[in-house]
């Protein structure tokens, strides 16, 4: 079974805008017998350690299900780019790309 990804988003499209501070979640369901490779990447840069700036969970809900997500507890203006979830096994390879924009805080100088 060709890996499948479904993106859970709360936002419609695949653009999620949060100001600087706020959290970031990019929860996504992946399906595919053998159960796909999941990596996460950053701007097509693969993020090989997680931190605690930036988390990625992994759990395989069966055989061929699994669910991940991203989450960024405070995003900052660094985190802006794209972020993108792919699934691959044997029979193939697919891709999800969310863009995130984060925002800074405005200041007024009265």
């Amino acid at each position: 079974m060709p890996p499948t990804i479904k993106l859970r988003l709360s936002v419609r499209g695949d653009t999620i805008k949060v100001k600087a501070g706020e959290p970031v979640n990019i929860p996504a369901d992946v399906t595919g017998l053998p159960m796909p490779k999941i990596e996460w990447s950053k701007n097509e840069t693969v993020i090989e350690k997680p931190t605690d700036a930036l988390k990625i969970t992994k759990e395989e809900v069966s055989r061929s299900e699994a669910k991940t997500e991203l989450s960024i507890p405070k995003a900052t203006r660094e985190d802006k780019g794209t972020y993108t979830v792919t699934a691959s096994n044997r029979l193939g390879s697919v891709f999800r790309n969310v863009h995130v924009e984060v925002y800074g805080k405005r200041y007024s100088f009265l």
